[in-house]
């Protein structure tokens, strides 16, 4: 039998939720998944964010030029050194202390409160003009696969990265390791079996000494970071309307 380590598909995904300026029904999605531990996947999401820019820098200048100002052009270079790293109780934790607003309150922190505001604050607050991995979201409210944290039972060990004034445009985790994990995080969840346990089957095979993680980058929402465009519709290839099945 064939085997793969590394996996990566560059196609649409489809999401049941309304469209705004942050959000699309139907976009494109750049994935990979492979074996290594989350600190493993964040060195390639690093990499991978530099090689884009660079290349988009010494090929498209002009294109971008259209979109940004000289000062913003320059900005795309990023600075030397490891990109900044707060898990997401460290974010709330300097969220509040800036604004002192109630709903980022330590004591009361949700992934609900950490709306696109929040999280261009935080690339100002600790990115250094770098993008930012947010780790350790709140178990609960995040996909099911995500692996538990060890130290931290609550937490699950993923993370997002946030591009300096945007947002998150990349969302990534270790993944439940092995059928009996699986089938914890599938009873935390409520998930129907008969759904789910394909899932908890491809487990089955894997040897207990390799992690399993992947990501997923958002095609349009990294060119509406780096272009500074407002809305996510501005960067869509190929718009298509509800009511038409081809765009």
């Amino acid at each position: 039998m064939t085997k793969f380590d590394r996996v990566y598909v560059v196609g649409k995904s489809f999401r049941n939720e309304s469209s705004d300026f942050r959000h699309l029904t139907e976009f494109r999605h750049a994935e990979y998944e492979g074996f290594g531990s989350l600190e493993d996947i964040l060195i390639v999401q690093e990499r991978m964010i530099r090689y884009l820019i660079q290349e988009l820098v010494e090929n498209c200048e002009a294109s971008l030029h259209f979109f940004l100002s000289d000062e913003d052009f320059k900005a795309l270079d990023l600075p030397a050194g490891q990109f900044a790293r707060v898990t997401f109780d460290e974010a709330f934790s300097e969220l509040y202390r800036e604004s002192k607003d109630t709903k980022y309150h330590p004591d009361s922190v949700t992934v609900a409160s950490f709306d696109a505001k929040a999280e261009v604050l935080l690339t100002e607050l600790v990115g250094d003009a770098k993008p930012v991995f947010v780790t350790y979201y709140p178990l609960s409210e995040v996909a099911f696969y995500h692996a538990v944290s060890p130290t931290r039972p609550t937490r699950a060990i993923n993370a997002d990265l946030l591009f300096p004034g945007y947002g998150e445009v990349v969302g990534s985790g270790q993944r439940v390791f092995g059928r009996a994990d699986y089938e914890r995080k599938r009873d935390l969840f409520r998930l129907r079996p008969d759904d789910y346990d394909w899932y908890g089957e491809i487990r089955e095979s894997e040897k207990n000494t390799t992690s399993h993680s992947g990501f997923g980058l958002g095609l349009e929402r990294f060119l509406a970071a780096v272009l500074k465009l407002p809305t996510l519709v501005q960067a869509i290839s190929f718009p298509r309307v509800h009511w038409a099945v081809r765009p």
